[in-house]
C-alpha cells in the first residue's frame, strides 16, 4: 500500500459520457480499450458511464481491488444487475451469485462488513472469490474483515447479469476531487 500525497495531481481524468471512451477530460487520452467498450446512460444525475459492453466477462472467479476515498453516502465500485455488487457507500459489502450444482444459484451476501470512513484517506478495498475452495473475502488495507467458505468448485453465477457498471452512484458529492486513484484491477481467478 502507499499514501497518496497532498500534492498529488490528477494525471489523466475519464468522464465516459461520450464515445469514444478513450478520450480523457484531463491529461493523456488511452491508448486502447475493450473492442464492444462504449458509453452507456445511466450514471449518476443522468450522466453516462463505462459500459465493457460483453457478456465474455463471465468469469469463473474474481478478484477486485480498488484505492477508494469516500466522498457520498451512496456509491457501488462494481455492479452486474442483481448478480454482483461491490458497494462502497457508508459501508463496504459484497452480495454476489454462485452456482449451485442443479442449474441455479445461491446468494451469498456480506451484509454491512465496514463503516467507510468519511476521512479523506484513500483505503484499498478488495474483494476476492475463489471458485476452487468457495471463499469471498472482502479486505480493506490487506486486512480480511469478512469471509464465506461455500462449496468447492463452484462458480460464480452471471447467466442474464447484463452490464457490468464501474462507480455507479459515485458523484464525490459535487466535490472537485477524485474518489478512486487506482483504476479498479478486476482479475479472473
Amino acid at each position: 500500500m502507499f499514501a497518496l500525497p497532498t500534492y498529488a495531481q490528477i494525471v489523466s481524468q475519464f468522464t465516459w459520457d461520450s464515445n469514444p471512451v478513450t478520450q480523457a477530460l484531463i491529461g493523456p487520452n488511452a491508448s486502447s480499450v475493450g473492442s464492444s467498450a462504449i458509453s452507456s446512460p445511466g450514471g449518476t444525475a443522468g450522466t453516462n458511464g463505462l459500459n465493457p459492453g460483453s457478456p465474455t466477462f463471465d468469469l469463473a472467479g474474481i478478484d477486485i481491488s480498488i484505492d477508494y476515498q469516500r466522498q457520498e453516502s451512496t456509491a457501488d465500485f462494481f455492479t452486474r444487475g442483481a448478480y454482483f455488487n461491490l458497494s462502497a457507500g457508508s459501508f463496504f459489502s459484497v452480495s454476489y451469485r454462485i452456482k449451485n450444482g442443479s442449474g441455479g444459484f445461491t446468494t451469498v451476501n456480506s451484509g454491512n462488513v465496514y463503516a467507510i470512513p468519511n476521512d479523506n484517506i484513500y483505503r484499498r478495498y478488495r474483494f476476492i472469490y475463489l471458485p476452487e475452495s468457495g471463499r469471498g473475502t472482502l479486505m480493506v488495507d490487506d486486512v480480511e474483515l469478512w469471509s464465506f467458505d461455500g462449496p468447492d468448485n463452484r462458480y460464480l453465477y452471471w447467466e442474464g447479469a447484463g452490464d457490468v457498471m464501474i462507480g455507479r452512484s459515485m458523484d464525490a458529492s459535487g466535490a472537485n476531487t477524485p474518489t478512486i486513484v487506482i483504476s479498479p484491477c478486476i482479475s479472473a481467478v
